[in-house]
């Protein structure tokens, strides 16, 4: 099955999920604990989570950057 995780065609729901506002938040929990762990993932995961159809890192980097503004807001 990682084998699937090798091509972005394969992440980037997962990613579009994580975009989405109307995600339910344990879903969201899950799919980040499946992002965990491609990251320990060989080479060719990894060339696909950097791939530009999936835009994970910014999608990451955009999720933290909200809620560091909203706990700031508190």
């Amino acid at each position: 099955m990682a084998v699937c995780f090798e091509s972005p065609v394969f992440i980037a729901p997962l990613v579009r999920l994580l975009k989405t506002p109307t995600e339910l938040y344990p879903n969201k929990v899950i799919i980040l604990d499946i992002l965990k762990n491609l990251v320990c993932g060989n080479e060719r995961v990894l060339i696909a989570i950097n791939s530009p159809a999936c835009d994970t890192y910014m999608t990451l980097l955009k999720i933290l950057t909200t809620n560091t503004k909203m706990a700031n807001a508190r």
